[in-house]
C-alpha cells in the first residue's frame, strides 16, 4: 500500500490501520529505532505472550530501501475447538503495537499472527518445481491473521485496502472488529525472484527477536548479507 501513495512534505497526512490512527508520517526503519521499539516496556509485555517473534521480509533483504517492519507473532499451541486463542485480546495486542510503532517511533509495522514460523523455499526446490512444470510456489504457512483494514490519506488523495474484499485469499473474520485470518496460496513473483537471485541457496527468511536483540548493528548487517 505504501508504494501506491507517497507522502509529500507539507501535505496533510492520515493513516489508519484497524482502530489505530496517526497523522505522523513514518520514516524508514533503522536498527536503532527497531531495537528501542522492541525493547520498550509496553512492547516487551505484549511480545512475551507469544512463543516466538520473528522479523521477516525486506528488513532482511532490502533494509536500505524498505519502509516497514514485518513482524510475525507465533502463537502458543492451542486447540481450535477446545481452547481457541482469545482473538479479541490478540487484536488488542496488535493495536497497542501499531499505536506505539506509528505514534512514538515513526515505524510502519506489518504484524501477522500465526501458529507457524515463517519459512521460505530454497532456490533448489523452486527450480525443481519449475522443471516439473509448476509455475507457482506454495506458501508454507497455513494461515496468517492480520488487521484487515487500512486507509492512507495524503493531501486530497486516499487509498483504502481491506483484505476481506480481496480476490486473492480466502478469509475468516476472527473478531467483530478487524482481525481477520487469511489463507495464503502462492508466493508473489517478487519473492520467488528474490530467492532465485540470491547468492545462497537459502535466503534468510526470518530472524527471531531474541537473536536480533543480541546483535549489534554491524552484526545485523552481516546477517542480512549472509
Amino acid at each position: 500500500m505504501d508504494s501506491e501513495l507517497k507522502f509529500v512534505e507539507g501535505q496533510p497526512f492520515y493513516y489508519q490501520i484497524g482502530e489505530v490512527t496517526t497523522i505522523t508520517p513514518w520514516w524508514r526503519p533503522t536498527h536503532d529505532r527497531i531495537y528501542k521499539f522492541l525493547t520498550q516496556e509496553e512492547v516487551v509485555e505484549i511480545l512475551q505472550k507469544y512463543v516466538d517473534v520473528q522479523i521477516i521480509g525486506n528488513c532482511l533483504w532490502d533494509f536500505d530501501i524498505t519502509w516497514d517492519l514485518d513482524l510475525r507473532l507465533i502463537l502458543p499451541p492451542y486447540n481450535e475447538e477446545l481452547n481457541p486463542p482469545d482473538w479479541n485480546s490478540i487484536e488488542d495486542d496488535i493495536n497497542k503495537l501499531n499505536n506505539l510503532a506509528l505514534n512514538e517511533w515513526r515505524i510502519l509495522p506489518d504484524i501477522g499472527v500465526t501458529p507457524n514460523k515463517h519459512t521460505l523455499p530454497s532456490r533448489k526446490s523452486i527450480l525443481e518445481r519449475f522443471e516439473s512444470g509448476s509455475t507457482e510456489i506454495k506458501v508454507d504457512e497455513f494461515w496468517i491473521a492480520k488487521i484487515a483494514y487500512t486507509r492512507k490519506v495524503v493531501g486530497d488523495q486516499s487509498v483504502d485496502y481491506d483484505i476481506r474484499n480481496s480476490n486473492r485469499y480466502y478469509t475468516e473474520s476472527l473478531t467483530d472488529r478487524y482481525l481477520t485470518r487469511y489463507f495464503p496460496n502462492y508466493h508473489a513473483k517478487k519473492i520467488v525472484d528474490k530467492i532465485l537471485n540470491s547468492k545462497n541457496d537459502y535466503l534468510e527468511s526470518a530472524i527471531s527477536l531474541d537473536r536480533f536483540l543480541e546483535m549489534s548493528e554491524e552484526e545485523f548487517i552481516k546477517f542480512q548479507n549472509a
